[in-house]
């Protein structure tokens, strides 16, 4: 509902957030003079439909103004007879109101149960959650915004739907992940691959790019007027082949990433994740090597099918070459000298705990980290010296089935010792020097998986109790 007259002048519109705290229907019994809506008070007119205004909330006059419209309701702020407040203050709509345009009301103008229950939701309105009144506060307007998006099912709840298949889409999505969560928006995802199924080779590489930002999204969901069962769930659908795969690895990453001590960097050509997964990025769609920007450390992007070393990098937060490929476990580098734990992509009750030294710098240290759910606590040790993994378990207050988090695979990178080789471990040579060893505990007749939360070790020379 907003003309931007320079936009030929942007070089990236991609960049551009318009940041619209709401709009409002303003009735004649609403108690504002018809005189006092104008621009220099706070009041633009919408072109969206007569009578309808877009409210500066940091506009003085419009602060002092709305102010004492606000409603003590748990409708949250409406103007004084506001459209359909008494709608919004329904049984029906008990947790959420209402405050847009005008449109024709029917029974879907209530949220669902179910995140996008209400097809009404994703398309047109601007529904609040009550329980964040606190951000729709426009006396806080100066610290958090209200957004006014394509659909915002709740304050705290950004989903873009209007996004098209191609790099100017892509990369709108990406600045709204990196830029909506800085205006106070915790929850930010774009409709996957714009809900379109790729048919050619420049919307495939789009599409793999796009669900790589999956990893940045608290939720993934895709969307489209078609029917997409079939070609999500048909292998054979060379379209969201990579799509699907790219699903499988952020699987993988869900105990790092659900971490909500998580944050985002952006990087040229890639994106840290927290501090110790860095993923390469193309959102230019060019082919050939990439010029991404290394974090600071040691990284090593594991070979997928730990047959090799993969690809290892020694970072100073400057470019560096990398073989660009669409295959997102070559483009995920995870920092040396730390432990990841990861859910088996094949089976989410068992766990792969992946234990990085470091290739250089201080190698051969003892490496500690601890794994927690629940408040149910294991720490994690390699102590290279006694060339043995200790799991060691602190029990929380309540029950968890233990049976939930068997370790199915632990891999040590970079190991320099010796390692015996039995039924369930295999040794990678990197060089005369360094291997990396794989103890893969679902192989064999009498395959037996340790719990994560047990105590127990594992001895790299053999004999782990």
């Amino acid at each position: 509902s907003l003309v931007v007259e320079n936009r030929e002048e942007i070089s990236d519109y991609s960049n551009v957030i318009i940041t619209i705290n709401t709009r409002q229907l303003i009735t004649a019994d609403s108690g504002i003079a018809e005189q006092e809506l104008t621009p220099e008070n706070g009041f633009y007119s919408s072109i969206s439909g007569a009578n309808t205004y877009i409210l500066d909330f940091d506009n003085s006059y419009m602060k002092s103004k709305f102010d004492s419209y606000l409603s003590n309701t748990d409708a949250g702020f409406l103007l004084s007879g506001g459209n359909k407040l008494d709608l919004a203050e329904s049984e029906d709509c008990t947790k959420y109101f209402y405050c847009s345009d005008a449109i024709s009301y029917g029974a879907d103008i209530c949220l669902g149960a179910d995140f996008g229950q209400s097809t009404k939701v994703f398309e047109r309105n601007n529904f609040y959650d009550v329980s964040k009144r606190g951000v729709l506060n426009p006396q806080n307007g100066a610290q958090k915004l209200v957004i006014d998006t394509i659909a915002s099912p709740g304050s705290g709840l950004f989903y873009r739907t209007d996004l098209e298949l191609t790099v100017d889409g892509l990369k709108t999505c990406y600045h709204n992940l990196f830029n909506l969560p800085r205006l106070g928006i915790g929850a930010v995802t774009c409709n996957m691959c714009a809900g379109v199924v790729p048919s050619t080779d420049s919307e495939k590489s789009i599409c793999f790019t796009w669900s790589q930002l999956s990893l940045l999204m608290p939720y993934v969901i895709i969307s489209s007027a078609n029917d997409l069962t079939g070609a999500l769930g048909n292998n054979q659908n060379v379209g969201f082949s990579k799509l699907r795969d790219n699903m499988d690895v952020r699987k993988q990453l869900f105990y790092y990433l659900s971490n909500p001590a998580i944050s985002t960097h952006a990087k040229n050509n890639g994106i840290l994740l927290g501090e110790n997964v860095f993923m390469v990025v193309n959102l230019e769609g060019s082919t050939g090597d990439l010029e991404a920007e290394i974090p600071s450390g040691q990284w090593l992007a594991p070979d997928p099918l730990m047959q090799s070393e993969g690809t290892y990098k020694k970072g100073d937060d400057t470019l560096q070459t990398i073989s660009y490929e669409e295959n997102l476990g070559k483009l995920l580098f995870y920092r040396l000298g730390e432990i990841f734990v990861l859910r088996d992509k094949d089976d989410e009750n068992h766990l792969e705990v992946h234990i990085m030294q470091t290739k250089e710098d201080n190698f051969g240290d003892i490496i500690s980290s601890t794994f927690t759910v629940d408040n149910h606590v294991t720490t994690i040790k390699l102590e290279p010296s006694n060339a043995e993994v200790t799991f060691t378990y602190t029990a929380g207050g309540s029950a968890i089935d233990t049976n939930r988090f068997e370790v199915s695979k632990l891999v040590i990178y970079y190991w320099s010792g010796s390692a015996e080789i039995s039924t369930s471990a295999q040794k990678y040579d990197i060089d005369q020097n360094l291997s990396h060893v794989v103890f893969d505990y679902t192989v064999g007749n009498n395959a037996v998986l340790n719990s994560i939360f047990a105590n127990w070790t594992e001895r790299v020379t053999g004999g782990g109790s």
